[in-house]
């Protein structure tokens, strides 16, 4: 719950600063919305890992994800905007770790399969350089993760799997270039990058932290009137 009230605090005084820096009146207060999809690869970061976070030493260090979501763009003038974005997340993780006979010698390899679903919302302020058709954008902002399940092969990996925290915040960013098909319809190409501040895991000998780069493809409807 104090997380929770941290992250509304702190995007509330976002907001208000991002609404006052502009110094410039906004042409109107909502300019369209966007169906996105992404791809990401991710990272975990951990420190002292205890028995099952150790096994993510023999694992590819990147793990994948996909994810649907949409944003609206609020509060937009010819170069600042306020985007809200609300998207479903599925990360699928296959972990390698030894094989070893009843002497201890390594015989091969073993995998586990892990599924993390989640929810993410961010509250992101984009600068944008428009120039005829296209337009150059920068963003950055709180997000605010909400675990929703998970799942995994092994039993006793999926009771570690359980002990991922319900909420994690971090930093949602990104840079991408945008084409104006018409008045009505946009698409916008980006890569992100997303650490997270909070630890989704801790144990009395370690924790678990996450970082991710990805692409992100998006359907913008928008008004009629004004510019992007």
């Amino acid at each position: 719950m104090d997380r929770f009230r941290t992250l509304t605090a702190f995007v509330v005084f976002y907001m208000l600063i991002s609404l006052m820096g502009s110094g410039k009146s906004y042409s109107q207060l909502y300019n369209g919305y966007s169906i996105n999809m992404s791809y990401g690869i991710f990272r975990f970061g951990w420190h002292t890992p205890d028995e099952y976070l150790a096994r993510m030493y023999k694992e590819p260090f990147y793990q994948r994800d996909i994810a649907l979501g949409t944003s609206f763009e609020l509060f937009r003038n010819s170069f600042q905007s306020v985007l809200i974005s609300a998207n479903y997340k599925f990360r699928l993780l296959d972990f390698e770790y030894d094989k070893k006979n009843s002497s201890g010698a390594v015989i091969g390899t073993n995998s586990l399969g892990a599924r993390i679903h989640s929810f993410q919302f961010s509250i992101t302020e984009r600068l944008r350089y428009h120039f005829r058709h296209i337009y150059l954008y920068v963003y950055a902002g709180p997000r605010f993760d909400l675990n929703a399940g998970t799942s995994a092969d092994d039993p006793d990996f999926n009771t570690f799997l359980n002990g991922i925290k319900p909420t994690t915040i971090g930093l949602s960013s990104g840079a991408g270039i945008g084409l104006e098909f018409s008045r009505f319809f946009n698409m916008t190409f980006e890569t992100y990058f997303e650490p997270d501040f909070t630890k989704a895991y801790t144990s009395s000998t370690g924790y678990l932290k996450s970082s991710e780069f990805g692409i992100r493809l998006g359907f913008w409807l928008v008004k009629k009137s004004g510019k992007k």
